[in-house]
């Protein structure tokens, strides 16, 4: 749905029809683009896609002129971020240390591992989405409610709720987008399916550890940001 919002607005989830629904502000960054790759994306899992707008738009011409400039999925793009973030919980980081690779949920079940798809479950996303890795930009703290909401067993978005931080893992965006390991869905920034070896991409982790951490209280936001300045600190070339 193109949403009749002159703003940066998106969102998704499920509507009350029980279709799931994503929505997009005109000012949305790069919105044609993330259309395409919407629509790509989908269609590449055999779902078919309504799509509509809030305001007089010739759907037809605007859908293939979105499909005809946007880029192929794996050809980087100008706006790709240079780096990708992974948060992960306190328990899980020594493990995914150890085998020096990132799973999804999908696969960490596979293990005998007990793993809630929260957000999925409340979005009412696809099922193959418990299938792919998921990451946020550097400076963003998404990553670390979905940690959050781990520990808390149900989804909560409250940035300036008290968790336990984990680690948040930088990784070399440009170089998996050159590797052709990503994946274009037109909501997320890139994801991975299945798996992704740290190896070539690993940049840095993070811990609160890391931060002085004196053991007090810590908020998803306050420990992005305090997280991705150290990382600007140790690794100025590649915070751009």
């Amino acid at each position: 749905m193109l949403l009749d919002r002159d703003d940066d607005t998106y969102f998704n989830g499920k509507l009350t029809s029980g279709l799931y629904s994503a929505r997009f502000g005109r000012r949305t960054a790069n919105l044609k683009d993330r259309i395409a790759d919407f629509l790509r994306y989908e269609r590449d899992w055999g779902r078919q896609v309504v799509i509509a707008a809030e305001y007089p738009l010739d759907l037809e011409e605007y859908v293939a002129d979105a499909l005809t400039s946007a880029p192929p999925p794996e050809q980087p793009r100008p706006y790709d971020p240079a780096v990708l973030v992974h948060s992960t919980t306190p328990e899980r980081w020594p493990l995914i240390a150890d085998d020096g690779r990132l799973f999804s949920a999908s696969k960490l079940k596979q293990t005998g591992l007990e793993i809630r798809a929260i957000g999925f479950e409340t979005f009412g996303e696809s099922a193959e989405y418990g299938e792919f890795i998921h990451f946020c930009p550097l400076g963003k703290p998404h990553g670390e409610v979905v940690v959050l909401s781990h520990q808390r067993g149900t989804l909560i978005t409250d940035f300036e709720a008290e968790y336990v931080p984990g680690a948040r893992i930088y990784l070399d965006a440009q170089r998996m987008l050159g590797d052709g390991v990503t994946v274009r869905d037109g909501l997320h920034v890139l994801k991975v399916h299945l798996s992704l070896g740290l190896e070539p991409y690993l940049i840095d982790v993070i811990t609160a550890q890391d931060l002085n951490d004196d053991g007090g209280p810590w908020t998803p936001g306050q420990f992005a940001s305090s997280a991705d300045d150290e990382f600007h600190k140790r690794h100025p070339d590649d915070a751009l």
